[in-house]
């Protein structure tokens, strides 16, 4: 039954648990592998006032990568760019490309722009193009023309939207993308082309923070799918199986590491990596050609 809706995927973790390097790792492979057209974003910690910016400068990327398919040598890119289009014409009219301007400036590009009473805009590609300043319509509004806008784009064209840290981003940011997701999942022609890729922090948020109200909202809506994965810290046994079989060495040859390993990253998966590279490259771990094995110093790791 949920093939039929829009996928919405929230990996929630502490800092450090692997949650980026997993979605990165999913947004590759898809994008290679599976065809589909990933554009990324990042929340950042402080910065709430920035969270319209960072979501207006994808959809700006979004929108050039279009723009750039009308000069394309690819018969296909040109088509798709000339239907795109017109049916962003028709679905959302001259005067809601104007107030749409405001937040992608390089809708411009794409389609001819009557600016109206209202300010002229101009982007360079995906520099950073929104100013509040310009902003003359309802946030609420705003909203909608980008859902309708990202539905008209993904009926042929496969779209992942992934953004980190969600629970740095603006209550209103976070409203936003749940509406272009519910209102693209009620969209029978473009649903099964869209993807959402979520991260957080769940240490950071609690049951009055917006991410969680709006997960809530997720979970009753019948147009999306949505699947949480939380990303728990790696247990000594879950790094006592990586370092045997990245080493090939018994359990008891390896106890030592493993201890020290676990209690210096505390099971988060990036620093144990991490931790495990820099022993590697500081040459505390290395292979013995006369052990024919990786060696190390039990003494020097639990200095």
């Amino acid at each position: 039954d949920d093939i039929g809706k829009a996928q919405a995927v929230f990996v929630s973790g502490k800092g450090g648990s692997g949650k980026s390097h997993l979605v990165g790792h999913v947004s590759t492979f898809i994008s290679e592998v599976g065809g589909w057209n990933v554009y990324r974003a990042k929340f950042r910690r402080g910065a709430v006032h920035e969270s319209k910016d960072i979501v207006s400068v994808l959809f700006n990327c979004v929108v050039m990568d279009i723009v750039a398919m009308k000069d394309s040598e690819n018969r296909e890119d040109v088509e798709y760019s000339r239907a795109v289009s017109s049916a962003i014409i028709e679905v959302i009219g001259n005067e809601g490309l104007r107030v749409l301007s405001g937040f992608i400036p390089s809708i411009s590009k794409l389609v001819e722009v009557d600016p109206g009473q209202g300010a002229s805009h101009e982007a360079e590609d995906c520099e950073r193009p929104y100013s509040e300043n310009d902003m003359k319509e309802s946030y609420s509004r705003v909203s909608h023309l980008v859902s309708a806008l990202v539905a008209v784009i993904a009926k042929e064209r496969l779209i992942c939207l992934c953004f980190d840290d969600l629970q740095w981003a603006e209550s209103s940011t976070l409203a936003m993308l749940r509406q272009i997701i519910i209102s693209v999942g009620q969209d029978e022609s473009s649903r099964q082309r869209f993807l959402f890729l979520g991260m957080y922090r769940d240490d950071e948020i609690n049951d009055g923070h917006p991410l969680a109200s709006e997960i809530n909202i997720f979970r009753d809506s019948s147009s999306v799918d949505m699947t949480l994965l939380e990303l728990s810290p790696l247990s000594k046994s879950d790094i006592m199986n990586m370092v045997m079989s990245e080493t090939r060495l018994t359990r008891r040859h390896v106890k030592t590491l493993v201890d020290v390993v676990h209690k210096v990253t505390i099971g988060h998966a990036i620093f144990v990596t991490q931790l495990l590279q820099s022993l590697v490259r500081d040459s505390i771990i290395s292979y013995s050609p006369l052990k024919h094995r990786f060696d190390w110093s039990d003494r020097v790791l639990e200095s």
